[in-house]
């Protein structure tokens, strides 16, 4: 179980990926019917759904709040768990979960007579309830604390600085992240506005802390950012 806690899918984590793989509860649901769901369709879920167990595609955990907007918290991935509930703790702000395909998926569903039997007669497949709520609760903690309690800017160094903790520094004190993520899915997931997200990224890499490309986010100067994160500056 230790390698589930790596820094790799810590990494994974911040960019808003579930990757998480739950074996004992796959080969269960490889015996359950199977529903096939298009890309941009919304999970018609009711209260008989309490667990899903994604076997093909890639699923959008969204919020929507009260206006009527999407706040995307992660993407999970084949082989990866979503309990499923009509209502979320979360601050007043927000009100309704919303599970959309963000490819065409395959997914499996266990009610909860169904899923808490497997609980009880599995230790694996407890272990793996465990392990997921842990990784879970830690996603949705850091997750809500960058984007509800920062600006904009202090959203995005803060969440550079995460990821430095993922990735080992060079011998220049350079950090090279690993992130096929485009500017916009970046916006997304810090809950900023694209034409914000590329001015701080295009004042980062004047300032020579961090420079964006497609595959890669190169920090220059993580000493720069932790300053600024503990002046509280703005960029």
């Amino acid at each position: 179980m230790e390698q589930r806690y790596d820094k790799y899918l810590y990494a994974k984590m911040y960019m808003g990926q579930m990757c998480l793989q739950m074996p004992a509860i796959a080969h269960y649901a490889a015996s359950k019917p199977q529903q096939k769901f298009f890309a941009g369709e919304t999970l018609p879920l009711n209260q008989n759904t309490f667990w899903i167990f994604l076997k093909h595609g890639k699923l959008k955990l969204c919020v929507r709040k009260i206006d009527g907007s999407l706040f995307t918290y992660t993407y999970t991935y084949p082989g990866c768990c979503i309990k499923w509930s009509d209502t979320v703790m979360l601050p007043s702000l927000f009100d309704t979960p919303v599970i959309i395909c963000e490819e065409n998926a395959i997914i499996s569903t266990f009610s909860r007579h169904e899923f808490f039997d497997l609980v009880a007669k599995d230790q694996a497949v407890f272990n793996e309830v465990m392990d997921l709520s842990t990784f879970f609760s830690h996603l949705l903690r850091e997750r809500l604390f960058i984007v509800g309690c920062l600006s904009s800017g202090m959203r995005l160094l803060t969440w550079l600085d995460r990821l430095c903790e993922c990735y080992p520094e060079r011998e220049d004190g350079s950090v090279t992240i690993s992130c096929n993520l485009t500017q916009q899915q970046i916006a997304d997931l810090l809950f900023i506005h694209i034409s914000t997200c590329n001015k701080l990224f295009a004042s980062l890499e004047k300032d020579h802390i961090a420079i964006y490309t497609r595959k890669t986010i190169i920090i220059q100067n993580r000493d720069k950012i932790k300053q600024i994160i503990s002046k509280e500056s703005i960029i």
